[in-house]
This record gives structure tokens, sequence and C-alpha cells, in this order.
């Protein structure tokens, strides 16, 4: 929301910002994964691979072991993501989840390991939003019907 509220001061218009969570957060816990997980993920680091900024991540430190990387708006930037993360050093092995619409009714959780994620995506045709997980606890998601209480 930072770029939007910019465009908002610079337009004078009015704006309140409302404290919640992001987007990463909330995605995951509809998914059941936990972003840290004792002995499996000590950290977990939420970044965007798209445009120009994707090249000045510090892809190594993604790749690292006993972590968890969340990538905003990822749908279109699998392919990226796989190939410089593997370049890194990230095992071909490592789970990776897909969350397409994370929370509304027709959300999907896509499960897969980093190695075959680009078919994966492809197959399921991912549509956005869609927010990507990789690291162990990734290979913990679930898929659960979502409550009366959450439909939209």
């Amino acid at each position: 929301g930072g770029e939007e509220l910019e465009v908002l001061q610079q337009h004078g218009i009015p704006a309140v910002v409302v404290p919640g969570i992001t987007a990463g957060l909330g995605a995951a816990a509809s998914a059941a994964i936990p972003l840290t997980h004792r002995g499996v993920a000590q950290s977990v680091t939420f970044v965007t691979a798209t445009g120009a900024a994707g090249e000045h991540l510090n892809w190594l430190a993604l790749a690292a072991q006993h972590q968890t990387v969340v990538f905003y708006m990822s749908a279109a930037q699998i392919s990226h993501i796989v190939a410089r993360l593997l370049e890194s050093g990230a095992h071909p092995d490592l789970p990776a989840t897909i969350i397409e619409r994370a929370t509304w009714p027709d959300q999907r959780v896509i499960k897969s390991t980093l190695a075959l994620l680009t078919v994966t995506a492809q197959d399921a045709r991912l549509q956005s939003p869609s927010l990507l997980v990789v690291g162990e606890v990734a290979g913990l998601a679930q898929s659960f019907e979502l409550g009366a209480e959450f439909a939209a």
C-alpha cells in the first residue's frame, strides 16, 4: 500500500491506513502453512520478484536452508523465481506451494517442489492474485473448505 498511499497524498486525496495483517500471513494461514516452525524454519522473508526490483534480490540468501520465502505477485514470475533459486543453490526437492485467491471461497492451494513448480503452475493455469511460499514449511500446506462464516 505504500505506492498507493504516495499517489493519494500527491493528489491531495485523504486516506486512512487501517492496520491489519499482510497478505503473506493471511494466505499462509488460510493454507495452514506455519511460516516458521521449530526445527524446520527459523525465519521468514517477504519479497516481490516482479520487474527490475527482482534482479536486486539477494538470491543466495533466499536459497538458504531452514527458512521460508514468501513471494508476492508471483503468478507471472514462477519460472524466473525457480531458475534464480536453483542457480543460487536451493535444493530441487524443496517444497513450494502456490496459494491462489487466498481466503476466497474458490481458493486453490497448489503443492509442488521447486524442480516441478514451473510445470505445476502451467498445468494449473495459475491466475492472479497468487502468492508463492518456498521452504520446508510449504510441504505442510493443507486445502480446507472455508466455513460459511468466512465465505464472501
